[in-house]
């Protein structure tokens, strides 16, 4: 029977923490400017933190094209323009497979890495002024990771392309 109570409290206390409370309206009050509000003490409303609403993004287009066989991603990121920063925050993000197989940086020229691991052969770099590209040579298709420098920012293009 404690158990029942205590659980049913623990409930109560829970609810009343989530639920909103209604504002009161129709009072009005007025602080002197002088004067500074007292603070007022944390509860356990307050401690909670506040959920992000998820917003679509709406800048990235998805293409598909051969009935299915070829998918590119294509966005352009104005907060940055630079290709060697968007690159590493594609591989922060893990938003191309296996990223930890990839450079960590861009290189400088182009080359060919071999790699031999969870169905990657190989990664081709080619890089110049304006554009820089990194093919993932699977088993079953190519992943290409394209960066073109543009004004304003970069855009990035993903391409899956399956054999």
């Amino acid at each position: 029977m404690r158990i029942l109570v205590f659980i049913a409290l623990a409930a109560l206390t829970m609810v009343a923490c989530v639920a909103p409370k209604p504002k009161e309206k129709g009072i009005v009050t007025t602080k002197r400017t002088n004067e500074q509000a007292p603070k007022a003490t944390p509860t356990m409303k307050d401690c909670t933190p506040t959920q992000r609403l998820a917003v679509p993004d709406t800048t990235t287009k998805y293409i598909e094209e051969d009935g299915g066989m070829t998918q590119i991603e294509s966005k352009f990121f104005t907060e940055t323009s630079s290709m060697q920063v968007l690159y590493q925050e594609t591989i922060r993000r893990k938003d191309i497979d296996h990223p930890e197989l990839l450079l960590p940086q861009l290189p400088s020229k182009s080359k060919t890495v071999d790699v031999g691991r969870n169905g990657l052969i190989s990664v081709s770099y080619k890089i110049s002024a304006q554009q820089a590209s990194a093919e993932m040579y699977y088993e079953g298709g190519v992943t290409t990771l394209i960066l073109r420098a543009q004004n304003g920012g970069v855009q990035r293009e993903i391409i899956y392309s399956a054999d």
